[in-house]
């Protein structure tokens, strides 16, 4: 008779291989539903997992669904409130530091909006807004 390979080995094996795969090493939703799918693909047919685990599974995946929603959400509106921060600063007089540690100080004329952040378009140059240490 063939050796049955626990659950949890295959969870792990299959968690770590999800993880190589992904560049910032984080558990997503795909990745609970591979294991997930995964454990159930491997579990010992004389001992399947019980409807109880199965439920408390679908409950943390659910969360987790609900948790990554209410991310992205969030993220969206602070990049949303960041915008009109900046669009406020239109016509005003900004000091900023720069890299090397350099006070400038200029007026804004626009805002630009990438995918780094928004920046101020100012008669000095571009500013990233990060770097504003007054208003005036």
């Amino acid at each position: 008779m063939a050796d049955v390979t626990p659950v949890a080995g295959i969870a792990q094996a299959q968690t770590g291989t999800i993880l190589e795969n992904n560049p910032n090493n984080e558990l997503g939703k795909e990745a609970f539903l591979q294991i997930m799918l995964a454990q159930l693909q491997h579990q010992d047919p004389l001992s399947p997992m019980e409807n109880q685990e199965f439920v408390s599974q679908l409950a943390q995946l659910n969360a987790l669904e609900q948790q990554i929603n209410t991310n992205q959400k969030l993220d969206s509106f602070l990049g949303f409130q960041e915008i009109t921060q900046a669009a406020q600063l239109i016509g005003r007089s900004v000091q900023a530091v720069t890299v090397d540690g350099i006070v400038n100080t200029g007026e804004v004329q626009s805002i630009i909006i990438t995918d780094e952040g928004v920046t101020l378009d100012t008669d000095i140059g571009s500013i990233p807004i990060e770097s504003v240490v007054s208003v005036f």
